[in-house]
């Protein structure tokens, strides 16, 4: 203001700047584990402001996953991990948020029934050769004598049965595990010669 000596005078104008706040941190609140080759949805929580999450992937691991850009569903490719880099945008208060990068595992998955089944032979017949159907995936399948029984017999991995006597004898199929599928072994199957 004026006063009896100086007239009135203003300042030029000032801007201020008020600066954008940091986000909260974000939060992975769903599950990151599930059975291949089953597909997984990201549930995230915390961050600030109205930015859209974003979605991608830090590591495609051994699981070789892909992922929504903006859905966050995950999809492997096999069994196994990955990492997932995510964000929560600026918007008009808040700064782009601090990346939360979750682990997810695939794990893998139970293989379908194993049934192990020989051909029929009489006795005096040399030998006989099991089979199996079922099981899941490129496990090799190995066969175990679980009782030589009666008939006094033997088996081999690749599944050929020998045998001493008529009679009976008891025997287990084993598919091994693969990437994507843990091992399987087939009831205790009883052979009669």
């Amino acid at each position: 203001a004026a006063d009896t000596n100086y007239t009135s005078v203003s300042s030029t104008a000032q801007t201020f700047t008020i600066s954008k706040a940091s986000q909260s941190s974000l939060i992975n609140v769903g599950a990151s584990t599930t059975a291949w080759p089953a597909t997984l949805g990201l549930t995230i929580t915390g961050g600030s402001g109205t930015g859209a999450l974003a979605y991608s992937i830090s590591s495609a691991g051994t699981a070789g996953c892909s992922v929504g850009a903006s859905s966050g569903i995950v999809t492997p490719t096999t069994a196994g991990t990955c990492d997932i880099a995510i964000t929560r945008a600026a918007d008009t208060n808040y700064n782009i948020s601090s990346t939360l990068t979750p682990t997810v595992t695939f794990a893998q998955a139970s293989q379908s029934a194993l049934t192990t089944t020989a051909q029929t032979v009489t006795y005096p017949a040399a030998f006989s050769n099991a089979a199996t159907t079922g099981g899941s995936g490129t496990g090799a399948v190995t066969y175990a004598l679980t009782s030589a029984g009666t008939a006094g017999c033997s088996v081999t991995s690749g599944g050929v049965i020998s045998y001493a006597n008529a009679g009976t004898c008891t025997i287990t199929a084993t598919k091994a595990a693969d990437t994507n599928y843990t091992s399987v072994s087939s009831t205790a199957q009883t052979f009669t010669i």
